[in-house]
């Protein structure tokens, strides 16, 4: 996996996207892609301006991570305390398992989503799930899973982001289809070193 450090080199130097349009000219829509790492390349005379603002080479520019990474849940245990309806709070509990494809093996991660659901409110709120990820858990029943606070600690800090966001988004997916809900939803997620907050 490749991913580029464009927002972090930005956050170090205390600038902003809009510091590099006006020194470069490059458009702001490019350097917002870039610095969301929604592009699927870069071009040499733009990634050669950049750099020269920042003052990095190339290589600094990009992290790598030799391996695909890909998470499926395991488990869901929903605990409702009452009609979800009646704006009661619910305890979520969920098994992620993360894999990691390298070239001569396999590795299996683990880890533990737990929380609270409050349904939409009077005022029209959309409903809201307060989740925390245990990214090192209780021993699991097999030890084929390492718990994901390892892999989290190996990965650049650039594709740490993006391992949370892949396994958020899946909670949220799981959550939304099996509590039947159609609207959106605020989910706030909390790890040992991260806080995210979003509308799925």
């Amino acid at each position: 996996m490749i991913r580029n450090r464009f927002a972090i080199l930005l956050a170090e130097r205390g600038l902003k996207i809009a510091d590099v349009h006006n020194i470069t000219g490059i458009s702001r829509s490019t350097l917002t892609t870039l610095s969301n790492n929604e592009s699927s390349g870069v071009q040499f005379d733009t990634l050669n301006k950049i750099c020269t603002v920042l003052d990095v080479s190339p290589s600094d520019f990009f992290d790598y991570y030799p391996g695909e990474i890909s998470t499926i849940i395991s488990r869901t245990d929903l605990y409702i305390d009452g009609d979800i309806e009646e704006n009661k709070l619910t305890r979520i509990d969920f098994d992620i398992q993360t894999r990691v494809k390298r070239k001569v093996l396999s590795e299996n991660f683990h880890g533990t989503i737990y929380g609270t659901y409050r349904a939409a409110q009077e005022n029209n709120h959309s409903p809201e799930f307060s989740l925390y990820f245990n990214l090192t858990p209780l021993e699991t029943e097999t030890t084929a899973f390492l718990p994901i606070s390892e892999l989290y600690a190996e990965l650049p800090v650039s594709f740490r982001r993006t391992l949370l966001m892949e396994i958020y988004e899946k909670v949220a997916e799981v959550l939304k289809t099996q509590l039947k809900l159609t609207k959106k939803c605020t989910f706030s997620f909390t790890s040992e070193s991260d806080y995210l907050v979003f509308e799925y």
